[in-house]
């Protein structure tokens, strides 16, 4: 799916399952999501529901953000009392953000968003940090099972309480 602008904001409570496409194969999804031609204020996914999952995606290209949560494969934003509770799992996210400075290139948690699960994904040459929880009020966060690896800063980036850490790989002299 070739985007020329951002994809709506989900509000409300969604499984997006993209395992279920005829032909998915764990780190080769059916599904793309590319963000080659969306303008600069466009994330992948951009999820402020709770009790939500996403998984089985390529998501890739959203390279033009200016902000922590613009240019930036999946974001998790608790800013508007959502954002808790999720499930982000077997994503493939590639090149996202175009610097390595101020956007993120695959997954940012923000906003106070918590006990979010981020599983089996891999984060392969994003160009800022891998994964970030972004703000000091986000707490519970799971980062298990993932391969970081090719991030142009922080494979991974942490600010939060009760963060959990564990299984993760990562590669190419990534830092956490």
């Amino acid at each position: 799916i070739n985007l020329t602008s951002a994809l709506p904001t989900i509000t409300d409570t969604v499984i997006l399952d993209a395992t279920t496409q005829s032909g998915y194969a764990v780190g080769s999804p059916v599904i793309v999501l590319d963000g080659t031609a969306a303008r600069a204020d466009a994330s992948g996914l951009v999820l402020q529901a709770s009790n939500s999952t996403i998984t089985g995606f390529r998501i890739q290209n959203f390279v033009n953000g200016t902000t922590s949560i613009t240019g930036t494969g999946i974001v998790i934003d608790g800013s508007t009392g959502g954002g808790d509770n999720n499930t982000i799992s077997q994503n493939y996210l590639t090149n996202n953000s175009e610097s390595v400075t101020g956007t993120v290139g695959a997954i940012s948690i923000t906003g106070a968003a918590d006990n979010n699960l981020i599983t089996n994904n891999q984060l392969i040459n994003n160009n800022s940090d891998g994964i970030r929880c972004a703000d000091a009020l986000s707490t519970g966060t799971l980062i298990t099972n993932n391969v970081i690896s090719g991030q142009g800063d922080d494979g991974v980036r942490l600010a939060g309480v009760n963060i959990t850490f564990t299984g993760t790989t990562l590669l190419n002299i990534q830092r956490l």
